[in-house]
């Protein structure tokens, strides 16, 4: 990682959270002029006190124009895949990578960004939420609908070779035994549960609602305990979403 004073660091920091992109750069092609080190690298060796990169904190702060000022510099590292990941799937101190944050925001375009640039969609936070739980947080249903169903994130319910692991946690739920696609279905059918389990838990009732749409047309969906899910929903006092579950079972899911 390449060394940068502490002083321009926070400049960078802070012309990133006030969405300052004409300042950022100026600041950042002088830097390159007096280090010759290109723009990204610079970039990918700034952090904040959390330890988070320039995009995570543009992503944080909704500072678009300096987001796509960063991840356009992101070209430049075609030929440093070692830093292209530094920079896009860098952790801070809680696990939350770039890709979690801007499913937390529900930035649907900013995870399509990230996920072009080489973002990894099996990472988990340090409490072991995935970028689905993030989505939930965000109550972004564009991008729950993506990742369920398997649309521009289909490799998610994918059974992974041991060579795929990125930094951080794997949002694997188990190794399973047997074919590909009975692993597959498998980790589909838990991932969707376990979503379904925290939605009910704090109350998300539209959320709710649109994973038990998608369940009735899950393969696997009399594997998935919508009684536990109804029971969490009605000891948490969310009648509204005991409700959804009650009018799904009349219509037998």
């Amino acid at each position: 990682m390449i060394a940068i004073a502490l002083a321009d660091q926070n400049e960078l920091i802070a012309f990133t959270r006030e969405n300052n992109v004409q300042q950022l750069d100026l600041l950042i092609t002088k830097l390159r002029d007096e280090s010759h080190i290109p723009k990204a690298v610079l970039m990918a060796s700034t952090r904040d006190e959390e330890d988070k990169t320039l995009i995570h904190i543009a992503i944080d702060h909704n500072a678009q124009d300096v987001l796509g000022y960063c991840l356009f510099q992101t070209r430049f590292l075609e030929e440093e895949p070692t830093i292209l990941h530094q920079l896009i799937n860098n952790a801070d101190v809680r696990g939350m990578t770039a890709l979690h944050a801007a499913a937390a925001n529900g930035d649907y375009y900013a995870v399509h960004d990230l996920l072009k640039r080489g973002a990894n969609l099996h990472l988990a936070d340090h409490s072991g939420r995935n970028i689905l739980h993030h989505a939930l947080c965000g109550r972004s249903f564009v991008l729950i609908e993506e990742l369920l169903c398997g649309d521009v994130f289909g490799d998610l319910f994918k059974p992974r070779s041991s060579g795929e692991d990125g930094e951080g946690v794997s949002m694997d739920v188990d190794s399973g035994s047997g074919s590909g696609s009975t692993a597959t279905a498998s980790k589909s059918c838990k991932v969707v549960e376990t979503l379904l389990l925290a939605a009910a838990a704090e109350g998300h009732r539209d959320v709710v609602a649109y994973l038990l749409d998608h369940c009735a047309d899950h393969e696997d969906e009399e594997e998935i305990n919508y009684a536990f899910a109804r029971e969490l929903a009605l000891s948490n006092g969310h009648d509204d979403v005991v409700e959804v579950f009650d009018r799904a079972q009349e219509g037998a899911f």
